[in-house]
């Protein structure tokens, strides 16, 4: 008999695992231990070869659902089996090396019936060793618009932090089979222009930096993906290929080899920048706010400015620039300020 509607669960929480025998069990208790209940578990067994299959077998839940595919088909393919199989109107992500606080779906979906106008919703997140000790605190304390902007410079939303409504991924095709890496910051991507996302500022989940899992073993080809995504990101504002070539030093631009920027490149990428601000502007939907858009384009230029004059060589150009650029006033006064603090945090680090 098949289930009525009011039976269905509100959330699905789709996992794709692949011999995942060593780190599974933690993800799974992590989710059949959540406050919030109304769920179903749906489990993609990706044809594993080793005891993962086993372990999934063991638990007693009624509330979770395994498919097994006969042959591999890949992180991406198996995700589009999980959309097309799920029951629930939400789908949470969880991979099998992460791990859910226990109030993570509760607080997910508190915020998402307060704020039906919002499709997609991560969370902050802790990244621990393979020893679950935190190497890194990711907090987000940012609004829809900037997040929105950020978004076309780097992936800002942790794939097993995220929850989002199927029917609005449906629509978009669900994830991009094109992409083996990366496959999230697509979908991401393509939902911020269906409605609002956004990311809770607390802490509500672990992504687990392990020397085995799939984003270090490849993180190589997860960065090219990453590229090509952020590159056709520009090419759907109208962006010219010229321009959408230089730009890959924006890519990720907090990573600390940006700073290592040649010299005959200083202009040219602040150029470039400035255009694809404009573009980010002029193509928000409606339901963002367009001044705030633009308030996180102009700290965008800030930051960038600042990051460069404090960690390289190349004060000179960043002072060139800012002259030619002398209309604008309040540009300047904030990358002094953000440089100021810097220099002020630098000497009471050297007193202690």
């Amino acid at each position: 008999m098949s289930k009525t509607l009011k039976s269905l669960p509100l959330v699905t929480v789709l996992m794709s695992v692949h011999n995942n025998e060593k780190v599974v069990d933690r993800a799974v208790r992590s989710i059949l231990d959540q406050s919030y209940t109304d769920f179903e578990f749906l489990i993609i067994n990706d044809a594993s070869t080793d005891n993962t299959p086993g372990i999934l077998r063991s638990y007693q839940d009624e509330r979770i659902r395994i498919i097994n595919n006969e042959k591999n088909l890949g992180l991406t393919r198996s995700l589009n089996l999980g959309l097309e199989e799920a029951k629930g109107k939400y789908i949470a992500r969880i991979d099998a090396d992460d791990f859910s606080f226990p109030d993570r779906l509760e607080k997910q979906v508190d915020f998402l019936r307060r704020n039906p106008e919002f499709i997609l919703l991560g969370t902050s997140f802790n990244i621990v060793d393979s020893n679950n000790q935190t190497v890194k605190e990711i907090i987000f304390d940012t609004s829809p618009e900037k997040l929105y902007y950020d978004l076309f410079f780097q992936n800002m939303i942790a794939h097993s932090s995220a929850i989002f409504k199927l029917s609005e991924v449906l629509k978009t095709g669900g994830y991009d089979e094109d992409y083996i890496y990366a496959q999230d910051y697509a979908l991401w991507l393509k939902l911020a222009d269906r409605g609002k996302i956004w990311v809770l500022p607390e802490v509500l989940t672990l992504w687990c930096d392990d020397p085995e899992n799939i984003s270090t073993i490849k993180n190589k080809e997860q960065r090219s993906a990453s590229e090509t995504i952020f590159k056709k990101g520009l090419a759907r504002l109208g962006l010219e290929n010229n321009i959408i070539k230089n730009s890959l030093y924006l890519h990720n631009f907090y990573d600390e080899e940006f700073v290592n920027i040649a010299r005959g490149k200083i202009f040219p990428i602040f150029k470039t920048l400035l255009l694809i601000n404009k573009k980010i502007i002029s193509n928000t939907p409606d339901f963002y706010s367009r001044n705030i858009i633009a308030e996180a384009a102009y700290q965008n230029v800030a930051d960038l400015l600042t990051i460069i004059f404090k960690g390289t060589d190349n004060k000179s150009k960043v002072i060139s620039f800012l002259a030619r650029n002398i209309f604008n006033l309040r540009l300047i006064i904030k990358m002094l300020e953000k440089v100021l603090n810097f220099s002020k945090k630098r000497v009471l680090e050297g007193k202690k």
